[in-house]
């Protein structure tokens, strides 16, 4: 009780500390720890270290924090497969804030290595991307041109779920060597005399080298169920869908896209799959989505390292608004992906060679990461308002939370059932969002809807103290229409439902016409059955709080539901 009563303080202190800058900067705390470090630190807007956690491996790339203030990062060097580079680590590892080790999840050999960037899941996974050797022969055997590397990296996604100390199940898989396409083979299975018609495809023999793409960011958007993904090598930032099982990410069909594991959408450099349009991203590096509850929410982010050139070379952060309906993305036959150019891009001070990241905060502004060293915060006139210097040496990543998210206890996933026709949960949370087919329900904020649309439903809870978003997995519902007036089926007797007052003040009366035999069913906006009876014409609601309920009425087979506001 005392440590967390100190824990609570020295958060606190931090923000208190963090409210005398300029009103504009993004409140928060600061995690990053310079690369080959065993360290890694919490840093408030004042600079002053607010936590450090001492490792037994040296950082390799990223670090994160989930709710709660677990610290979840990449590290190690005990990797031994061929022409290792300075992105790849052996281990994943997660710490309590309290610095206990509680998950070390290893995974590299001679033939296999994690690599880069890794991405929290809301249900506590983690994302890793893998670089995986192919020998010249099958290189050569998927429509490979180029000769003279002894071995060539294929990559996958794999999504690892923890279960002990040292281990963990690869529960989800996606696979490169499964989407490539070439045009010089004709008795290749993946042969295809147009490049440009298949977009969904990764050019084999485009800008080729050993490491065939040199994948470098990775994220995961809880409201699509979908991946981005970042190449060096290709220039360019990719959209693949997660919602599929393993076998259809191996496929060209499944999955709430119906794509399977195709790229659903690419933009930066359109040669890449021989489209006209002009090359946007060089180098790009850490490709994501704004998150939910920031401005410019839902726009695709890339880190553009060599995207200025004039008047002076500068490293970009490049926004897309993409062209999204749904699960998928429009893009005209034989043309490139939209749009043509950045919606947004923000300069920053200098131009870098690689590695690095940035932020978008909630109030719009940009953190920027660098090699050089220092930690920027950018505003959108790309003013430098905030700058930390961390070296000597650099940390290839930062990230900002708040300390609340640090401190509180974290929400538990929520789970979306169907109780009698209603969605609900049983998750209790200071606010809700649903979503529908990935977008946003404006005004369906109560923790029971009554579809009246088939799709995907995903649930966002808050925190109360409205410093973390949970969101459920997707629960896929088929709505089932009133069936047409037939012999015994009620609907027309349903029809003439009437539920009055409503608003009530205590005492509800139920009518319907030529309907005598029937059931009702009230539920709390918490979907909790609280009465039921039959053939009832008046219920007393007096002894029940004010607010949202449910009436459903059951005749037969069929059934209504309508909403009853009640205010004693």
């Amino acid at each position: 009780m005392i440590k967390n009563l100190q824990r609570i303080f020295i958060l606190s202190l931090a923000l208190l500390i963090t409210n005398k800058v300029k009103s504009q900067q993004q409140e928060g705390l600061t995690v990053y720890s310079l690369r080959s470090s065993n360290l890694v630190r919490l840093i408030d807007t004042s600079g002053v270290i607010v936590k450090t956690w001492v490792t037994n491996q040296p950082t390799r790339y990223s670090q994160y924090l989930e709710p709660g203030g677990v610290l979840v990062r990449t590290c190690g060097t005990a990797y031994t497969i061929p022409g290792a580079h300075g992105g790849m680590f052996s281990h994943v590892q997660k710490w309590d804030y309290a610095g206990n080790l509680i998950w070390n999840w290893q995974y590299s050999t001679s033939t296999y290595c994690v690599h880069h960037d890794i991405a929290i899941m809301p249900n506590g996974n983690v994302l890793v991307m893998v670089a995986e050797v192919k020998t010249p022969m099958q290189f050569a055997a998927a429509g490979g041109t180029l000769t003279g590397p002894a071995y060539f990296y294929n990559e996958k996604v794999m999504e690892v779920q923890p279960t002990g100390l040292t281990t963990g199940n690869i529960v989800w898989q996606w696979d490169m060597w499964d989407h490539l396409v070439q045009n010089v083979n004709p008795l290749g299975a993946n042969y295809q005399p147009s490049i440009v018609d298949h977009p969904e495809l990764l050019n084999i023999n485009f800008n080729v080298q050993y490491d065939l793409m040199h994948m470098n960011g990775i994220d995961y958007n809880p409201v699509l169920d979908q991946i981005a993904l970042s190449s060096r090598y290709k220039d360019e930032i990719y959209i693949i869908d997660h919602s599929t099982s393993t076998a259809e990410a191996a496929t060209h069909s499944g999955g709430n896209s119906g794509k399977g594991g195709d790229f659903l959408y690419r933009w930066g450099n359109p040669a890449a799959y021989q489209a006209v349009g002009p090359k946007i991203l060089d180098a790009p590096h850490d490709s994501h989505w704004v998150p939910e509850g920031s401005v410019d929410a839902g726009y695709f982010v890339g880190l553009n390292i060599s995207g200025v050139t004039t008047p002076s070379a500068r490293t970009c952060v490049d926004k897309v608004l993409t062209p999204r309906t749904n699960y998928n993305y429009t893009i005209s036959p034989g043309a490139a992906f939209t749009p043509s150019n950045a919606s947004k891009r923000y300069m920053s001070p200098v131009q870098i060679a690689g590695y690095s990241n940035s932020q978008q905060l909630k109030n719009g502004n940009q953190m920027m990461c660098f090699t050089t060293g220092n930690i920027w915060e950018v505003d959108t006139a790309g003013t430098i308002i905030w700058s930390t210097y961390v070296g000597p040496g650099f940390s290839p990543q930062a990230h900002r939370y708040s300390a609340c998210y640090i401190n509180n206890q974290p929400l538990p996933q929520p789970i979306v059932y169907n109780s009698g026709g209603l969605l609900t949960t049983t998750t209790v949370a200071s606010e809700y969002q649903w979503y529908l087919n990935g977008n946003l329900l404006f005004g369906v904020t109560s923790p029971m809807i009554l579809p009246n649309q088939s799709g995907i439903y995903v649930l966002r809870i808050t925190d109360p103290n409205t410093c973390e978003y949970q969101f459920s997995p997707g629960y896929k519902y088929t709505y089932i229409p009133p069936q047409p007036v037939g012999i015994n089926d009620h609907t027309a007797e349903l029809n003439t439902l009437q539920l009055y007052p409503n608003p009530n003040t205590g005492l509800l009366n139920i009518t319907m016409e030529n309907l005598s035999q029937y059931s009702v069913e009230i539920f709390n906006i918490g979907g909790e059955r609280i009465y039921n009876g039959e053939n009832i014409k008046q219920i007393d609601l007096s002894n029940f709080s004010d607010g949202l309920y449910f009436c459903k009425i059951t005749a037969e087979k069929n059934s209504i539901t309508k909403k009853i506001t009640l205010i004693k």
